[in-house]
């Protein structure tokens, strides 16, 4: 293209990228950040043992704090990663995908402390009330975030996409929009029920709770009041100062309450991607997409598994027992979608359909994959599958009729979550 410099021409190629690809050049760019001046140097190895039940966030602190793991120095977490869990043998890359769905599911746990949601489990964001002393946690959030997408692998924690404008704006406020409030529903409801009624009847003042919790969810300190502006609680909320009190409540909300938050996660997220690198990124996807490339698709999609999957071992697209397996998966679509995620899970290693969708699967070190059922030549029709998750394969007997094909695949799906040794339908 004439008359642009090389700089221009690069960034007018990134921008032509798919969100998959643009999603490998990161994993590149943080590897050149780190590894570039140690390139011919032996690849260092950061290597993670851990439990699959317990204080899993415990066992991320101790690696922090032996700086192994998650914990390991940038330059040795852009080499090689190793998962083992405690009492297996089994290691690589589908073992990797499933570590990273075991943290995940630890750090979304109440207990934790971390992360609140308040559409139903769908996305998360910091919570407003952490203990003093939550800053390694944090940092641990960020490192993981950090590190998922280095690694190329779609976590369990989809964040709300006003915490991802957020870490885009480094932790800087601006003027919310309708649009943003409404990412946050309870906050939309309260503004639009704010709106709705004559708020002198209600007797508020300019403070608000420090987080809104359910009685369910309560949390001890979460009802303590927090001002608004100077002397909130000695000045009323009238009609007439009511859109000056939902702007400093959005304010609260959505960046004062979660500051020295965002600020650790950022402090962990950005000792994995360097701020030049994270600049980069931030000019090339948007924060949606960034939640994208985390979380991935947030279900899966029938047509395109079936779409984007291959066959072996003698089986084809019209094989009998591919046309059962197929007849199955519809009837697990129709009555019970958390068996198409377990079956997913149980092939591939982790739960999450990547950006892109099944074209894009991972297997083996990070490498495409097409989901691929075999023929079990070596099982007979009472056996099992047999999943070998690294490379996203499941092999199938040939099960006469959809009634057995749904029970098998049933049992896989859920015994086939309990590690990668344990199951007796898993064989990697």
């Amino acid at each position: 293209r004439g008359g642009q410099t090389v700089r221009e021409l690069r960034q007018y190629l990134l921008t032509k990228m798919t969100l998959a690809e643009k999603r490998v050049w990161l994993s590149r760019a943080i590897y050149r950040a780190h590894r570039a001046e140690n390139a011919d140097d032996d690849e260092p190895i950061a290597f993670v043992e851990c439990k699959r039940e317990g204080d899993i966030l415990g066992e991320l602190r101790k690696q922090l704090s032996e700086s192994t793991g998650l914990g390991s120095t940038p330059s040795d977490l852009t080499g090689l990663f190793e998962v083992r869990f405690a009492n297996e043998t089994s290691t690589g890359s589908a073992v990797e995908r499933e570590w990273f769905q075991v943290v995940a599911s630890a750090l979304v746990k109440p207990e934790s402390g971390l992360v609140l949601s308040s559409d139903g489990g769908r996305t998360f964001r910091p919570r407003c009330l952490v203990h003093p002393d939550s800053a390694i946690d944090l940092q641990i959030l960020g490192r993981f975030l950090a590190l998922a997408l280095w690694r190329k692998h779609c976590v369990d924690l989809p964040l709300n996409l006003s915490f991802c404008k957020l870490l885009f704006a480094e932790n800087h406020r601006w003027e919310v929009t309708e649009e943003e409030i409404a990412l946050v529903p309870d906050l939309a409801n309260k503004v639009r029920l704010l709106r709705a009624c004559d708020v002198e009847d209600l007797e508020l003042d300019f403070t608000d709770c420090t987080e809104d919790c359910t009685a369910d969810d309560f949390t001890p300190g979460a009802d303590e009041r927090v001002d608004l502006v100077e002397g909130g609680a000695d000045i009323l909320v009238t009609e007439s100062n009511k859109e000056e009190y939902i702007a400093k409540l959005c304010e609260w909300r959505m960046f004062k309450s979660i500051e020295w938050q965002t600020e650790q996660i950022l402090s962990g997220f950005q000792e994995i991607i360097p701020p030049q690198v994270f600049k980069e990124l931030r000019a090339l996807i948007s924060p949606c997409e960034l939640r994208d490339l985390l979380a991935g698709l947030p279900a899966i999609d029938l047509d395109d598994w079936c779409a984007h999957t291959e066959y072996a071992g003698g089986y084809t697209k019209e094989s009998e027992v591919v046309l059962r397996f197929w007849e199955a998966m519809r009837v697990f679509e129709a009555e019970d979608e958390a068996v198409l995620t377990k079956l997913f899970a149980f092939v591939t290693g982790t739960s999450r359909v990547p950006v892109g969708g099944f074209a894009n699967l991972q297997g083996f070190n990070g490498g495409h994959h097409k989901f691929t059922i075999a023929k079990a030549v070596h099982l007979t029709p009472a056996s099992l599958p047999a999943a070998h998750a690294c490379i996203c394969t499941i092999d199938i007997p040939e099960y006469d009729s959809v009634s057995v094909m749904i029970e098998k695949l049933r049992i896989a799906a859920e015994f086939g979550a309990r590690g990668f040794d344990e199951a007796g339908a898993v064989d990697q």
